[in-house]
């Protein structure tokens, strides 16, 4: 990797995930970019790291790093969209892994290892994938919880919201205890807005 021209290519084309907008579909106060996201997932994961067991910490921060950067090509797709069967989750794969190889071909020092990262998150078979997966939809909890806003305008949003985590958290139980913790935050919310919470969103 002694090519520093080749790098600072690459430093300069992840740089667009600093204005690559999350929650399109919302209020701009709920809006960051994916950068946002990908920094505090990342800061997330180094303070966890202590209390999780059995996962290599160095490489779950990794897979924090580089889950999201397809979306300095494609741009981020809002979950709901995928919820809303506006898009599928099949055809947001394939425009992700494409713009991945892209940038595993366009930089080959270190293409092939984030291509690699990258699929391991996709795939998510390893603990420590299984893990990221499971912190990266808790994290997107956290922010709308601190922005105090709750994607409720229809009973479809709500479940969205509600249930966002639950099937990355089965697959990760260590995080279970988090997941419980915001829900019961989440439900406070929806009370306080006079929506109910369902049963089904325990």
């Amino acid at each position: 990797m002694n090519n520093y021209n080749d790098l600072i290519d690459f430093f300069i084309k992840i740089d667009s995930l600093k204005r690559t907008i999350r929650y399109s579909s919302c209020p701009d106060i709920v809006k960051e970019s994916t950068a946002d996201h990908s920094w505090k997932l990342t800061f997330m994961a180094s303070i966890l790291n202590e209390k999780i067991k059995n996962i290599n910490p160095y490489h779950a921060i990794k897979l924090c790093l580089v889950h999201d950067l397809a979306e300095c090509i494609t741009g981020d797709v809002d979950s709901f969209r995928i919820t809303n069967k506006e898009i599928t989750k099949e055809q947001k794969d394939k425009e992700e892994e494409k713009a991945i190889t892209t940038l595993k071909k366009d930089f080959p020092d270190i293409g092939k290892e984030i291509y690699n990262l990258w699929l391991e998150y996709q795939e998510s078979k390893t603990v420590e994938a299984k893990y990221v997966k499971a912190l990266d939809k808790l994290e997107s909890l956290t922010h709308i919880l601190s922005v105090n806003y709750i994607l409720v305008k229809d009973k479809l949003r709500a479940k969205h919201t509600a249930t966002y985590a639950d099937k990355a958290v089965e697959d990760f139980p260590q995080l279970k205890p988090m997941l419980e913790n915001i829900k019961k935050r989440l439900k406070e919310e929806y009370i306080k807005q006079g929506l109910k919470w369902e049963e089904e969103y325990n």
